[in-house]
């Protein structure tokens, strides 16, 4: 299953956070921290294997056993 493309802005998400230690956040500044940590949640939750991964995952898998 492919993963919907989150574009960040590392340096709008940086405003966000320094005015958050200022302010309350806005919703839609809220909403772009949550869909962007998500995105990265989901990334480190669930690594993106290529054929070649397979294969070094199996060696790994027969040298350990």
């Amino acid at each position: 299953m492919k993963r919907p493309r989150v574009d960040v802005n590392l340096e709008e998400l940086d405003r966000i956070i320094e005015r958050g230690t200022q302010a309350p956040l806005s919703e839609s500044e809220s909403e772009k921290l949550k869909t962007a940590l998500h995105a990265l949640a989901g990334m480190l939750s669930k690594p993106r294997t290529t054929e070649k991964t397979e294969n070094v995952l199996e060696q790994a898998e027969i040298t350990s056993a």
